[in-house]
């Protein structure tokens, strides 16, 4: 959560005072062993007491393969380089994914592929939101329901977003797994 924090409104300079005096936990020069373990305990988490079992594939951003894998597979490179490599450090996943890649931490291809599947999943999450009109992350059951979302995200019919997604989710899904486990 500290790595996404931003100033929104307040006196900026009490605000930079803040992350100055943060960072070192966000960005530490020696990372703790457990890390990666502490970060996947919490995504773990977030599977079991935030969805439930059925959600699980069907929710985009929560649930395996989705926008909070990218999200704390990219976090937690930082984490781990952020005490020796200031310029990796950004609360916006996409500028990380480029700081990250500039900096030889990830390679080309795998930064591309993040780049791509986060922002594919993203216009899902807000074609599913607008339809929703709140916070909505899982696609809908129904055939019907899931062809408009797959019309309004721009793949064309729904067997192709299904297709992609699938390809996407586990894609992201095993350079996560890769990563935690």
């Amino acid at each position: 959560a500290w790595i996404k924090a931003r100033r929104i409104t307040g006196d900026e300079g009490l605000v930079e005072e803040l992350f100055e005096t943060i960072n070192p936990f966000r960005f530490p020069r020696h990372p703790p062993p457990a890390l990666l373990e502490r970060v996947a305990g919490v995504k773990a988490r977030i599977e079991r007491e935030v969805l439930s079992p059925e959600l699980l594939e069907r929710d985009i951003k929560n649930g395996r393969g989705g926008i909070r894998e990218i999200e704390f597979f990219v976090q937690t490179l930082q984490m781990l380089n952020g005490g020796r490599l200031p310029f990796v450090r950004s609360s916006n996943t996409l500028t990380a994914i480029a700081e990250l890649t500039r900096y030889g931490i990830l390679d080309r291809s795998t930064a591309a592929g993040l780049r791509k599947r986060y922002l594919r999943f993203r216009r899902v999450e807000n074609v599913l939101q607008m339809r929703a009109e709140e916070g909505v992350y899982a696609l809908p059951e129904g055939e019907a329901l899931r062809g408009q979302v797959a019309d309004l995200s721009g793949y064309g019919d729904l067997e192709t977003m299904d297709r992609e997604i699938a390809e996407a989710r586990d894609w992201v899904n095993a350079i996560y797994r890769e990563t935690f486990t």
